[in-house]
């Protein structure tokens, strides 16, 4: 599990991109949610909702909202968990920097590519929303090894691979 950062803050970023899936912002909003990311040791929880209705109100931990992340990059390098939708964005952006994380597919996606990537993901990446709070108990982290699955085999596409999936 992710340590401690130097100010004592542990952080939870939720994130679901440029959408909604107000389902995944209500689920880590429900008191028995915080109460376990607080046993588990976190101190604050950053919601980035995209364009959902549904406004976290839980005041369990400090919390943050806001509708887009102006620079997503630092969030994430910052963030000790992450729990998004399986948004192929998100996905590289938080394997780029290994970081502890929990992927729910959103079944609201047009053309829903996030079913797609879960079927190349490591499952201790994935969950769904009724296993979620177990889930947070022993997040994945890493690479996620998915690239050479989505690759054809070639030279160039074996550089890529090493490239997106070495550390920054």
């Amino acid at each position: 599990m992710p340590k401690e950062s130097s100010d004592g803050s542990r952080t939870v970023l939720v994130t679901v991109g440029t959408s909604s899936f107000d389902s995944l912002i209500r689920r880590v909003d429900e008191e028995d949610f915080q109460q376990e990311l607080k046993s588990l040791g976190y101190t604050n929880v950053i919601y980035q909702i995209g364009i959902g209705k549904y406004y976290p109100k839980t005041s369990i931990l400090p919390i943050v909202v806001k509708q887009y992340l102006d620079n997503f990059t630092e969030y994430v390098k910052n963030a000790d968990l992450v729990i998004s939708h399986l948004g192929s964005g998100n996905l590289l952006e938080v394997f780029s920097h290994q970081k502890y994380a929990v992927f729910v597919p959103n079944p609201d996606v047009a053309g829903n590519h996030q079913i797609e990537l879960l079927h190349v993901l490591d499952h201790k990446f994935i969950s769904d929303l009724d296993s979620l709070k177990e889930k947070v108990k022993n997040p994945g982290k890493g690479t996620g090894n998915f690239f050479p699955k989505l690759l054809p085999k070639t030279e160039f596409n074996s550089f890529l691979t090493s490239i997106l999936t070495s550390k920054i």
